[in-house]
């Protein structure tokens, strides 16, 4: 998914937080947005994904069906974590979104196998007693189960191990060379740097 961005202003109760941001994020690449804590880097990935709506300015997208296309897992992603294992977790999302019933289980494996966890591991495992990094893979699981043809993830490594972040690096990195639109919100540039396409 192709994402044009022109002149994008948004403001919270008066007060503005982006001004007249222009960018675009081609399709199939990986696009990391930098900032320090408070630049509004959230706020711009509310934006790109839809819960949000710009003050002026343009957002305009390959897929005009952005609802269905886009996914994003937002930071601190465990506190969305509710169901008694990880497969009704995403059966949820999928249940939501109106997938019929037949083609639930074969989503929900692709997506865990994806996310790297494999289904006969972790299929039936709580997700509260997963480790962080697990917790954060499900969350991207979760998100790539309606096959999204953008996903957003939004400092995706606050909070784990050293271990957790090279797993999701790993993760990130297969589901960039199977063509998925990536868009990482983060400040951490020691991660995500080597594997960047574009740096905003």
């Amino acid at each position: 998914m192709n994402i044009e961005l022109q002149n994008i202003s948004f403001s919270y109760d008066k007060k503005q937080v982006l001004h007249e941001i222009s960018l675009h994020i081609p399709e199939g690449q990986l696009t990391l947005i930098c900032g320090v804590t408070g630049s509004g880097k959230s706020t711009l990935l509310r934006l790109i994904s839809g819960l949000e709506n710009p003050d002026s300015g343009s957002m305009n997208y390959s897929n005009n069906d952005k609802g269905s296309a886009i996914s994003m897992v937002f930071q601190q992603p465990e506190t969305q974590l509710f169901a008694s294992s990880a497969h009704k977790d995403i059966e949820y999302g999928l249940e939501q979104r109106e997938v019929p019933r037949t083609l639930r289980t074969e989503l929900v494996r692709h997506a865990l196998d994806k996310a790297g966890l494999p289904h006969e591991r972790f299929s039936e495992r709580s997700p509260f007693l997963l480790s962080g990094g697990e917790k954060r893979r499900l969350c991207i699981a979760g998100a790539i189960a309606t096959t999204p043809e953008l996903l957003i993830l939004d400092e995706p490594t606050a909070g784990l191990d050293p271990s957790a972040i090279r797993g999701l690096l790993e993760t990130v990195q297969e589901l960039r060379q199977s063509g998925l639109t990536i868009v990482i919100g983060t400040h951490d540039l020691d991660s995500f740097f080597p594997i960047a396409d574009g740096i905003v």
